[in-house]
């Protein structure tokens, strides 16, 4: 499913809790990660927020993470730098 960044916006809800894995996002939503904090992992196939979100079992830092596949922004989750 495609999310828009105003769809969002209108949502009220925290990102995390407004996407899905696998969900589509638009180019206003991409540029919001890029723009709301220095983002932490950013080159053309991957974006990852510049504050951790969470922590996994190990105590390594999770980021939210856009990946791009087929030309496409794709929320991927929230994983450890570098998208793993």
């Amino acid at each position: 499913m495609k999310k828009s960044y105003e769809e969002w916006l209108d949502s009220k809800k925290c990102f995390a809790d407004f996407v899905q894995e696998g969900d589509i996002v638009d180019n206003d939503m991409v540029d919001y990660f890029i723009k709301v904090l220095p983002p932490l992992t950013w080159n053309s196939n991957i974006i990852q927020m510049g504050e951790a979100y969470d922590f996994d079992g190990n105590g390594k830092r999770r980021y939210l993470t856009l990946e791009k596949k087929d030309g496409e922004w794709i929320y991927t989750g929230v994983k450890v730098r570098g998208g793993k």
